[in-house]
């Protein structure tokens, strides 16, 4: 049986060590038959690039031409070969292995990338005269390795294609260095960068390159009218991460020998969409459902599946977490030169988006290093870093929101510090008092109240189209402040979505109690009438939440409570907390 290649970013090595490996082959023969020689593609990080990267350099690669049958002989490719199969000598750079110490980065890059371009030549050492590698070692400059490298190959008629990982690595740890000192002229910084891409253009028949943001991509085709950004395109949306159907298929295989058995296969499906599902990069593609699951976090979910014979109860996958420090830059990009309104713009983009509020405004294609600092390109940055997808168009636009909970749940550690920077002190005593009352006494009343009145004392005069929504991302939010809780809202139980359970951590010693709870809120102008029966419907709602057997599992023997809140804005209109027995008996 095919083990599923978990942290692998190699598509060799997944095929030497006979892993499971989604064929994405037929993509190949679409690059070719388009005839577009300088590719870009960018997507958010751990969404299968490297090892996408990996096979074009691998199919192409005249060093590798006889082992086509070893690495593609069970791919779609390999009974469809194109005419350029094996025919390059590939250079393969990974720009991620940068040093960012912006004191050496010219240098660094020089040695960095200069080394991969030396070891790539000692491949086709044997197709050049004696000197061929001294030569190249010999050059300190890696443009200069590059050019001669390309020189002495189109000398002997052997066609170069570059590949380059991570292209915009160092695009992105200048921005966040002139950002921390307060200036925002980088064009000195990435000459070195600009220069050597001059040289890509010059000497190399055929480029493909990966990143997250599609930076400096107008410089790097401005004129030349040879770059091709395909990244949006609606052909190759789903050129890496998972379709729903591949998804499908690896359970399929799974259940066929033994393992994820006895658990329905869309009920898995479902729930991993919710997590890790939904992204879809071109808003022509959402109307035929083509949507994306990040396959990093599947094969991390279906692994842990597998190894543990039950669904993991932690959904996050900690190594595919967005970079924190992303999130802040974008927030406080310009913010040295540029007013506070725009600052808080931006803040307010966060705060809606988790409150649940969409996005009607085109996706930047592209943009250079100036213009990644400009308020205009928030929105298509947070695109771009996977924590908005297109969900539908109108008005020729998409409109975008946040694609799944991995996606929102990694918004709250930054609202939480703009939270304190509002409020001008640190919460996090009273709010983790809070939850440890309610762990170990079973008290979560103390808990709704200090989320209400942080929310009631952050929103101040800020404006909020959903309250609701912003109120149960700060609940949420909160509670991730003591990890002795597993947190999830919309947990599907007894064909019903719980709005947010609690139960505790395997470990977490001394917790007595889990929460199932439903958030109800009432509109200023609604009668007690209406919340009466919101409370009757979260009462019935809860009791059949309850009933479900997960219900019980998760609660691990600890007294399960069921919490009905209702809140008027920010005050607490009505709570009620019974514990399960009690609430059967009602």
């Amino acid at each position: 049986m095919k083990l599923l290649p978990e942290g692998i970013s190699k598509f060799t090595e997944i095929i030497d060590n006979d892993l499971y490996f989604v064929d994405k082959t037929p993509y190949i023969a679409e690059f070719e038959k388009r005839k577009k020689f300088f590719l870009f593609f960018v997507r958010p990080r751990r969404f299968g690039k490297s090892i996408f990267l990996n096979m074009l350099e691998t199919y192409y690669d005249i060093a590798q031409k006889d082992k086509f049958e070893h690495y593609f002989g069970k791919t779609w490719i390999y009974r469809h070969a194109t005419p350029e199969q094996g025919k390059h000598q590939v250079i393969y750079l990974d720009f991620s292995i940068i040093s960012s110490d912006m004191a050496n980065i010219k240098s660094n890059f020089n040695l960095m990338i200069g080394y991969q371009i030396t070891e790539c030549a000692k491949k086709y050492r044997d197709l050049y005269d004696d000197d061929f590698i001294a030569d190249i070692e010999g050059i300190s400059a890696a443009k200069n390795k590059l050019d001669h490298f390309c020189a002495i190959a189109n000398e002997k008629g052997y066609p170069v294609y570059l590949f380059i990982d991570e292209y915009d690595h160092i695009v992105r740890d200048i921005l966040k260095a002139k950002e921390e000192a307060g200036d925002h002229d980088i064009s000195p910084d990435i000459r070195f960068y600009i220069d050597f891409f001059k040289v890509v253009k010059s000497c190399c028949q055929k480029v493909f390159m990966t990143g997250v943001f599609p930076v400096t991509l107008d410089d790097l085709t401005s004129g030349y009218n040879i770059g091709t950004h395909i990244s949006l395109i609606p052909l190759f949306n789903s050129m890496v991460g998972f379709t729903t159907a591949e998804v499908r298929e690896i359970i399929a295989y799974y259940q066929e020998n033994g393992l994820l058995s006895g658990y329905d296969p869309e009920k898995i499906i479902s729930e991993m969409a919710f997590w890790y599902g939904g992204y879809c990069f071109s808003e022509n593609a959402f109307g035929n459902g083509d949507h994306v699951f990040n396959s990093y976090m599947v094969t991390s979910y279906l692994s842990r599946f597998a190894m543990n014979g039950e669904p993991p109860e932690d959904k996050l996958v900690q190594n595919a977490l967005i970079s924190y420090d992303n999130i802040k830059l974008l927030v406080n990009q310009g913010q040295h030169s540029a007013n506070d309104n725009e600052t808080r713009e931006r803040e307010a983009v966060i705060e809606n988006l988790i409150a649940g509020e969409e996005y009607n405004r085109i996706v930047e294609i592209c943009f250079s290093p100036e213009a990644l600092l400009k308020g205009r390109n928030y929105v298509s940055c947070l695109f771009y870093l996977g924590l908005l997808t297109a969900k539908g168009i109108k008005g020729g636009n998409p409109i975008l929101g946040i694609p799944n909970l991995h996606a929102k749940m990694q918004y709250y550690s930054y609202l939480l510090e703009m939270a304190e920077a509002s409020l001008a002190r640190n919460f996090d005593g009273a709010v983790i008092k809070a939850v440890n009352e309610a762990a170990f006494s079973g008290n979560i009343r103390e808990f709704v109240e200090v989320t209400a009145d942080h929310c009631e004392k952050y929103s101040g005069n800020r404006q909020f189209k959903s309250k609701e929504g912003l109120f149960q991302a700060f609940f949420l939010a909160f509670l991730s402040l003591n990890p002795i809780y597993e947190l999830v809202p919309e947990l599907e139980l007894n064909h019903g979505y719980n709005d947010i359970f609690l139960f505790p951590k395997i470990g977490s010693v001394g917790v007595e109690h889990s929460y199932l709870i439903e958030l109800k809120y009432l509109k200023p102008e609604d009668s007690d009438a209406v919340k009466n029966k919101y409370i009757d419907d979260a009462r019935k709602q809860l009791r059949d939440y309850a009933a479900d057997p997960k219900s019980s599992s998760l609660s691990r023997g600890t007294s399960l409570h069921l919490a009905v809140i209702v809140l008027r804005g920010f005050k607490l209109e009505f709570f009620e907390d019974t514990v399960r027995n009690e609430a059967e008996g009602s």
